[in-house]
């Protein structure tokens, strides 16, 4: 593990017009949309810069899969895509309040929103041009709402390295309402359509079925014969540097890229779930919540 700032991983950045480079997350964003011109013009060309294969960090959101992709994305051999591509892997669904057609939330009712799903077969081509451009070994993406189609995932990124991360779902369901009442607020007429209100314990409840839902369907695959490394978002606060090595060994990458300046940042220790303030738990969830062990 190194030490120092990722902030200029990049090199020389992308040039503008005018001044001098961009870099970081503003030279991302102009890279991804690069990369979604090369896409449309070249796409074979760019696919075949995804030889090694892709890293993928997947999970429930609020679960910890951007600090994850953020630590192992700071490996100097890595490209991190920028945000979770969502408008690939969901063209016309997302974001779901400017969705081309009437489907729920994807929290609400995940099987019906990815039914209606059909991923941009520009997927790798995209994910290829952007780590030509950013001059990589490695491209990582990650995305909280590809659990239910990792099958189509597969066929379309052959060899990906997939790794999951869980967290306590009552923690999650938590952090996911507090974020998703601000939604609720801007587009209250939408959310109202499929009977969501911004009650809070209605909300968590909801939202921690959708946890054990996401949890499940990454077991699904995981029993069907399906490769995933499962990272707990607890053991990766106690232990950042074993927890990034494991992972780090696992997509096949030395350990001394990564930036150890992070990892000095990760917050120590998880905070234990407040039980007496938790949102009604089905029987569902508390399966899947007593067979991770936070019951």
């Amino acid at each position: 593990m190194t030490g120092g700032s990722s902030v200029d991983r990049h090199g020389a950045g992308v040039r503008r017009p005018f001044g001098g480079p961009l870099r970081g997350a503003r030279a991302d964003m102009v890279r991804a949309r690069m990369a979604r011109s090369i896409a449309r013009s070249a796409p074979r060309f760019s696919e075949r810069s995804l030889l090694p294969p892709p890293i993928l960090i997947i999970g429930c959101g609020r679960s910890g899969t951007t600090l994850v992709a953020g630590l192992v994305g700071s490996h100097s051999h890595v490209a991190m895509f920028p945000g979770e591509a969502n408008e690939l892997w969901h063209p016309g669904l997302y974001p779901w309040h400017r969705a081309d057609v009437d489907v729920p939330p994807f929290w609400l009712d995940e099987n019906r929103f990815l039914a209606l799903s059909n991923p941009s077969p520009l997927i790798p081509s995209v994910l290829g041009a952007f780590c030509l451009l950013s001059k990589h070994r490695r491209i990582l993406t990650k995305s909280v709402m590809v659990c239910g189609i990792l099958n189509r995932v597969v066929s379309m990124l052959p060899g990906v390295r997939i790794v999951e991360v869980v967290r306590n779902g009552l923690d999650v369901s938590r952090s996911y309402a507090r974020k998703e009442r601000a939604k609720i607020e801007r587009y209250a007429g939408r959310y109202a359509r499929w009977n969501i209100t911004n009650t809070e314990r209605e909300l968590e409840a909801l939202l921690l079925r959708h946890w054990a839902r996401q949890v499940s369907s990454v077991d699904e695959a995981r029993i069907s014969g399906l490769e995933v490394l499962r990272v707990v978002y607890e053991e990766l606060l106690v232990d950042p540097v074993h927890i990034v090595r494991g992972i780090l060994n696992y997509v096949g990458l030395d350990d001394e890229g990564v930036d150890g300046g992070l990892l000095k940042q990760v917050r120590r220790g998880p905070r234990p779930p407040v039980l007496d303030s938790a949102p009604a738990i089905d029987p569902s969830s508390r399966e899947v919540l007593c067979r991770l062990g936070y019951l």
